[in-house]
């Protein structure tokens, strides 16, 4: 994948669970994302395994997962692009030490950069309404509130060329 002077994003494997479990095992991260910390290095290296095909278990959307890794290659987060037809379904989550740094948003403009590239012409996000945070980081590369609420978060898009 794409980097720039801060960032690289490296496709995510079963490796990166040793190093991810310490970002992910944090409490406070599961606010706004829904569910619970992982409980156990084995937990996220099995969600990490099956997250390897890069594909649903039907074989009609792709599963796209990147670790972001910082300027002093640190693993400080993932990114995702769930893909289907020409929509993508994008997520990301970066570790609390790591946070308000613009590391999330450098991520997602790399990531919807690629995804033009390989035509998809729509990109979404859900976002809890609560989470000020990650509505600036989607308001700063151009998502919009679709004003649709599905599972209790508010569906943002942005349209691509």
């Amino acid at each position: 994948m794409q980097e720039d002077d801060s960032i690289k994003l490296i496709p995510q494997t079963r490796e990166h669970a040793s190093v991810m479990f310490g970002v992910l095992n944090d409490s406070e991260l599961y606010t706004y994302i829904g569910g619970n910390p992982i409980l156990s290095l084995e937990d996220l290296e099995k969600r990490f395994i099956s997250l390897e095909s890069r594909k649903s278990p039907d074989g009609k959307d792709y599963w796209l997962n990147w670790v972001i890794v910082n300027e002093i290659n640190e693993l400080i987060g993932y990114i995702q692009a769930t893909i289907k037809e020409s929509t993508a379904f994008i997520a990301w989550v970066v570790g609390k030490r790591w946070q308000r740094k613009k590391y999330g948003k450098k991520a997602a403009y790399l990531v919807i950069m690629w995804l033009n590239k390989i035509g998809c012409k729509e990109i979404k996000a859900s976002i809890n309404p609560e989470n000020e945070s990650s509505k600036r980081l989607a308001l700063s590369l151009g998502f919009r509130n679709s004003g649709v609420r599905i599972d209790d978060e508010d569906i943002w898009t942005i349209k691509i060329m």
